[in-house]
């Protein structure tokens, strides 16, 4: 039992101990569980192909071997009973699915023909009185029209050939207005400004305009200053150069182009500068600046940006702001060298 596969001991283990030992019994149950019926043996005769790496001989023998075990399934032992097989056969291969369904029990036996023929036969005569006639679903042609005999023209009847050309132009007609029976395609047109082959967020007006209204944020390349800034720029200096001082109460550190610091005044510390309309933050480096104005000396920090985005302005933030109020309220004495900034 132990050197048996796995699906036949599975069917000796459901026998009795006494049939276990009883050879014929388990060849009968052996033979029934796992021989093929004579339609698969029929199948396979008929769909066998010859394998790539198998010889014509090999090919000869499979094939007996099918044709021999499908005729001893249907018990065919002389040449009339394999005469009526074959014929059987030929009509089961013409016979719709819908017949072989309804005789699926019986099919794969039947083996003679003129059992098969009564059994169609009476199967069509009682399915007959049910069929529906068969309706023609397909469009029918247009006939053609008809042929112009050019003797006929010749001795002057026209009137046919008016006749056939007047239909072949009405009938280009009606095709030609086809396209009318759908929507045509609107064409674009702006509600702004009224014209043709564009959408309003393209109309050019619309962007005039609004280039017009836009009032410059941070706008660093700029050289013409907007007036209402004036109040709050102070002229002074930083690290002895001449510049104008901008009083920005929404930031907290100082900003200064590269142009006004030496590379011996950076910290070697980066600072993260967000403004208030952009998403990212931007890296800038640290470095001290000594500023004088009005309000007099201060040393601080400043974060410094590229030249390319100077406008000759020094941006003072709210912690340099407030180093200067002390200075000027005497709590603050000489330079104040830290300005304690988040860096990162």
């Amino acid at each position: 039992m132990g050197y048996l596969p796995a699906d036949i001991v599975q069917v000796l283990a459901r026998e009795p101990e006494e049939q276990a030992e009883n050879y014929e019994h388990i060849k009968k149950l052996l033979l029934k569980r796992f021989k093929l019926s004579p339609e698969v043996f029929r199948q396979k005769f008929v769909h066998h192909q010859k394998k790539a790496e198998g010889t014509w001989r090999d090919f000869l023998f499979e094939a007996q071997n099918y044709l021999e075990e499908w005729l001893k399934g249907m018990e065919v032992d002389d040449f009339e009973a394999l005469k009526d097989l074959m014929i059987a056969d030929q009509m089961k291969k013409r016979v719709s699915g819908e017949v072989q369904e309804h005789f699926a029990d019986e099919w794969t036996m039947i083996k003679s023909s003129s059992l098969l023929a009564d059994m169609l036969d009476n199967y069509e005569m009682v399915r007959k009185p049910k069929k529906k006639p068969f309706e023609k679903w397909y469009r029918t042609e247009k006939p053609h029209p008809p042929i112009i005999n050019k003797q006929s023209n010749k001795t002057g009847n026209t009137s046919r050939l008016n006749h056939t050309r007047k239909e072949h132009r009405e009938e280009k007609n009606s095709r030609s207005r086809l396209p009318d029976m759908f929507e045509r395609r609107r064409a674009l047109k702006c509600f702004e400004c009224n014209e043709p082959g564009h959408l309003r967020p393209q109309c050019p007006r619309l962007a005039k305009q609004r280039s017009e209204k836009v009032e410059p944020v941070n706008h660093v390349k700029e050289r013409d200053i907007n007036p209402f800034l004036d109040p709050y720029v102070k002229p002074g200096l930083v690290n002895g150069i001449e510049i104008e001082f901008l009083r920005d109460s929404g930031s907290t550190i100082d900003l200064v182009s590269r142009r006004y610091v030496k590379p011996e005044f950076y910290c070697g510390e980066n600072i993260w500068v967000k403004q208030p309309l952009d998403e990212h933050y931007i890296s800038l480096p640290l470095a001290i600046v000594e500023i004088s104005g009005e309000f007099g000396k201060v040393r601080t920090r400043a974060a410094v940006f590229a030249d390319s985005l100077d406008q000759g302005r020094y941006i003072l933030g709210n912690r340099t702001a407030a180093l200067i109020e002390e200075k000027k309220t005497g709590e603050l004495t000489g330079f104040e060298p830290i300005n304690a900034v988040q860096t990162r």
